[in-house]
């Protein structure tokens, strides 16, 4: 079985294993998209006529659709943006403004570039101190370390990576949050997303991010879920946030509108609601189950060859690292014989300098590809190596 027929992926010479990275995009969210802009666009929440009341209904449909995907509890704790950076940039302005120069947020080598950076700039600039939460043997957050930290006070927010895109494992959200006391969660889900069902209101996050590009969809549209969308002030201001301005003065919208600052990417929207009909159509048992038999396939035959695989097994990437030459070199040589794959620290330095690891070759499957591909793709590496 193979969903490539779903996929515009026609190229024998290329093998697109860099989904972590990029998914490719659904032809039919490609379709609807293209039928969209050219038979119904027109901006949202700006005019009275039947086409934009039609944009309107679209963009809340697809605001249910992710709601019921994530399991919120409601439409207006979803906050439609650009992408997973943007959420988590968004994220570390909203804690910014509780701090002071002895508040502490606790972060990971775990994280993402994305979802650390906004904290480090924070920190560099004195509003807060930064606490780098030890891992365990499993590189997880270490929960009596994390639970030493939280009872000694003062901790104002607790970044938590969903899924590491090094190591590919999902990690249990809610047993960190449940030891985070009062402190803000916030979860970068962008690697998380796309590789098993998410109950935002289980897992008891106050914000969680992600990206459409890593769930089939186009790039440029990203959701941040709020739990409780009045908790937090606006960091970005314009058309559509407010409900009334009298002079000086303004009254903000309520839910999710307020977060959403001028005109949102509209089209992108509509595409994503059709990668959400398209993952549900399938099923995320069937998905995984199908990605699992290529990586199990490919973890068995690479591991014969001149390679240290550092994820676990069963995870949903297939990085390493070769034992002559380095990943640049050999990610290099695998790109000339047309494998699209991530090399260096994958935006995550830190758990690299972790593992005292200078960079590596990470695989990530996607349901465009075949049994067939990765045997192909064995023989190069066997090449190459």
């Amino acid at each position: 079985m193979s969903f490539k027929k779903d996929f515009l992926y026609v190229d024998n010479t290329v093998f697109y294993v860099d989904a972590a990275a990029s998914s490719l995009t659904l032809i039919s969210v490609l379709d609807v998209m293209r039928d969209f802009s050219i038979n119904e666009y027109a901006n949202a929440g700006r005019g009275m006529c039947r086409r934009a009341s039609n944009v309107d209904l679209k963009i809340e449909s697809v605001r249910e659709k992710v709601a019921k995907f994530i399991g919120a509890t409601g439409r207006e704790q979803i906050v439609f943006n650009s992408g997973a950076t943007a959420g988590l940039n968004m994220a570390a302005e909203f804690v910014a403004r509780d701090l002071d120069s002895e508040s502490i947020v606790i972060v990971s080598d775990l994280d993402h570039h994305s979802a650390r950076l906004p904290f480090e700039e924070l920190a560099r600039s004195g509003k807060c101190k930064l606490w780098v939460c030890p891992l365990n043997d499993n590189y997880e957050m270490d929960l009596e370390c994390l639970r030493e930290k939280i009872r000694g006070g003062n901790v104002r927010a607790v970044l938590i990576s969903a899924m590491s895109n090094v190591l590919g494992a999902s990690i249990d959200v809610k047993r960190i949050v449940d030891e985070c006391g009062d402190a803000i969660t916030v979860v970068d889900a962008a690697q998380r997303v796309v590789h098993g069902v998410m109950d935002v209101s289980d897992f008891g996050c106050d914000i969680l991010c992600f990206s459409g590009h890593k769930m089939y969809a186009d790039t440029g549209v990203g959701v941040m879920y709020l739990k409780n969308p009045e908790r937090f002030y606006p960091t970005k201001f314009g058309g559509g946030m407010v409900a009334a301005v009298a002079g000086h003065d303004c009254v903000l919208s309520i839910g999710a509108a307020r977060f959403e600052a001028g005109t949102l990417p509209i089209v992108q929207i509509i595409g994503l609601g059709t990668a959400i009909d398209w993952i549900n159509s399938i099923g995320f048992d069937k998905l995984i189950s199908y990605e699992q038999e290529l990586y199990n396939y490919l973890r068995s035959e690479l591991e014969k060859l001149n390679v240290r695989i550092l994820s676990p097994v069963g995870a949903s990437v297939l990085t390493m690292i070769p034992n002559n030459g380095g990943a640049l070199d050999v990610g290099a040589r695998l790109g000339v014989n047309g494998v699209c794959l991530r090399v260096g620290t994958q935006c995550a330095s830190w758990l690299h300098r972790y593992m005292q690891v200078d960079g590596s070759l990470r695989v990530s499957i996607g349901p465009w590809n075949s049994m067939e591909e990765m045997q192909r793709l064995v023989e190069i590496f066997k090449k190459v190596l």
